[in-house]
C-alpha cells in the first residue's frame, strides 16, 4: 500500500507541478481536472495509510497464528511494523486536521450567508439572490449550496462603472453555474490536511487560480470590450487589496495573474482532447481508488478468517 500512498501524493502534486501543461486545456478543464486530482489523491493517501495501519494492528501479536496471518497478507499490506507505526501516527494527525478543517469550512460557509435583515436582497431570474451589503470595503463573492447568493458591497457598486459592475456580477454568476464552491471546498480540505507540504499547497493555489480564471473567461469570453471592463474592475480592486476588509478577489499575485490573462487572447478551445485527457486521468484514479478499497476489504477479511 506504500505504492497507493505514493500515487495519491503524485495526484496531489499534479495540478501544481504540471500547471503549465494543464493551462493549455483552458481554465475550465484545468479547474475540473485539478479538483478531481486533489480529491482522488487525498482519498488514496487515506486508504493507503489505513491499510498500513492494519499491518501494524495485525502484526504486533506474539502468537503464531497472528504471525502466519501477517505473512499471508504481507504482500498486500506492505509497510511492516515500522511502516504501520508511521501510518498510524500520520493517519491520526491527518484525521484530526481533516475534522478541524471541515468544521472550519462549515463555519465559514454558514457565516458567508447574508441574513435577510442585512443589506438589500433582490431575487434574480436564475434562482439566486443578489445582496448589496452596506460597507465601503470592496466585497464581491458567491455563496453556493442551498442559499445561492451573489454578494457585493456599496463601496464596490459606487467605485465601478455600470459595465464593470456587470462584468463582476457575470463573473460571480459563473461561479454559481459551475458549482465552483465544491472545488474550493476540496482545496480547503486538502489545505487543512496536507497544506503544509509545499507541492500540495502549490496545487491548491493552482486550483483556486484556475477557478477564478474559468469564471473570468465565462464572463468575458472573446469580447474585447467585456475583457477590458473586467480588467478595469480587477485593476480597481488592486488599489484596495491591502485592506483587511476586502473579500472575493484573492491575493495580490492571483489578481495580477488574472489581469495578465485578460490582456492576452482567450484560450483556444481544445474541448475534444481536453475531455479525453480528463476522462483518462479520472478513470485511472477512480479505478485505482476502487481497487485499493477492494484490497483493504480483502485484507481485513483475511485477517478475520485467520483469527477464526
Amino acid at each position: 500500500m506504500i505504492a497507493v500512498v505514493a500515487f495519491g501524493l503524485m495526484l496531489l502534486a499534479l495540478p501544481g507541478a504540471a500547471r503549465s501543461r494543464l493551462r493549455l486545456m483552458g481554465p475550465s478543464i484545468e479547474s475540473r481536472l485539478a479538483a478531481w486530482s486533489l480529491a482522488f489523491g487525498l482519498g488514496l493517501v487515506g486508504i493507503g495509510l489505513v491499510s498500513m495501519s492494519v499491518t501494524l494492528f495485525e502484526g504486533v501479536g506474539a502468537h503464531r497464528l497472528a504471525e502466519m496471518c501477517r505473512r499471508l497478507i504481507h504482500d498486500v499490506l506492505a509497510g511492516g511494523h515500522f511502516g504501520g507505526v508511521v501510518a498510524v501516527f500520520l493517519l491520526a494527525v491527518l484525521s484530526v486536521r481533516a475534522v478541524v478543517g471541515w468544521r472550519r469550512l462549515r463555519r465559514i460557509q454558514k457565516a458567508a450567508v447574508i441574513e435577510p435583515w442585512v443589506g438589500h436582497h433582490l431575487w434574480q431570474a436564475e434562482n439566486y439572490e443578489l445582496v448589496v451589503v452596506p460597507t465601503a470595503d470592496f466585497v464581491a463573492l458567491t455563496v453556493g449550496g442551498v442559499a445561492r447568493q451573489v454578494v457585493v458591497s456599496d463601496g464596490l457598486v459606487k467605485a465601478l462603472s455600470d459595465h464593470e459592475l456587470s462584468m463582476v456580477l457575470r463573473h460571480e454568476l459563473a461561479h454559481l453555474r459551475r458549482r465552483h464552491h465544491t472545488y474550493l471546498a476540496v482545496a480547503a480540505l486538502v489545505d487543512s490536511t496536507l497544506g503544509w507540504v509545499p507541492v500540495v499547497r502549490s496545487s491548491t493555489r493552482a486550483l483556486r487560480l484556475a477557478v477564478e480564471r474559468s469564471a473570468d473567461e465565462e464572463a468575458a469570453g472573446d469580447d474585447p470590450a467585456a475583457r477590458r471592463a473586467l480588467y478595469s474592475a480587477l485593476a480597481a480592486a488592486t488599489r484596495c487589496l491591502s485592506q483587511p476588509g476586502i473579500a472575493g478577489f484573492g491575493g495580490v499575485e492571483m489578481v495580477f495573474e488574472r489581469l495578465r490573462a485578460l490582456e492576452s487572447k482567450p484560450p483556444t478551445s481544445r474541448s475534444r482532447w481536453s475531455y479525453v485527457a480528463v476522462g483518462l486521468v479520472a478513470s485511472a484514479a477512480a479505478s485505482l481508488w476502487m481497487v485499493s478499497l477492494l484490497l483493504v476489504g480483502v485484507s481485513v477479511l483475511s485477517v478475520e478468517i485467520c483469527h477464526y
